[in-house]
Order: C-alpha cells, then structure tokens, then sequence
C-alpha cells in the first residue's frame, strides 16, 4: 500500500493521464500530417513539417516522463515493502 491509495489505484491514474497526453499529441501530429499534404506553398510546408517535429518530440517527452513515473512508483512501493 502507498500512503492511503494503492499501487494499482495510482498507476491506473497514470496511465490514464499518459495516454490522455499522448492522444493529444497524436491528434496534432495527425492534424499536422494532412496540412503538410495539403500545403501549396512551401514556406507552409515548412512551417507544418518544424511543428510536426515539434509534436514527435512532446511524444517523446510524454513517453519517457510515463517510464521514469513507473520507475519511481516501483521505488515507493520497493521502499514501503522492506
């Protein structure tokens, strides 16, 4: 048991805040992906492909902010358990 919650409890949290973030990001990217195949011009193309690779990188971010969050869950709990 963590504090008051259990391990389950807050790791469901998690991953439903995680996956909420990265499907944020994935819409955009996806947003992103049919305005660059639509752009005419290309300083607009441009423009959507540095946003584009501005959003891979948040995905990024998101992703290993979610492994170091399990990395520190799984401290607590080792913690708590000795």
């Amino acid at each position: 048991m963590v504090g008051t919650r259990s391990y389950q409890q807050i790791q469901g949290h998690a991953q439903s805040y995680f996956k909420q973030q990265k499907n944020v990001v994935l819409n955009r990217i996806k947003f992103l992906r049919e305005q660059i195949a639509a752009a005419t011009f290309d300083g607009e193309k441009e423009t959507f492909e540095q946003a584009l690779k501005l959003e891979i990188d948040a995905l990024g971010r998101i992703n290993n902010e979610e492994v170091e969050s399990h990395q520190r869950l799984d401290a607590i709990v080792e913690d708590d358990a000795s």
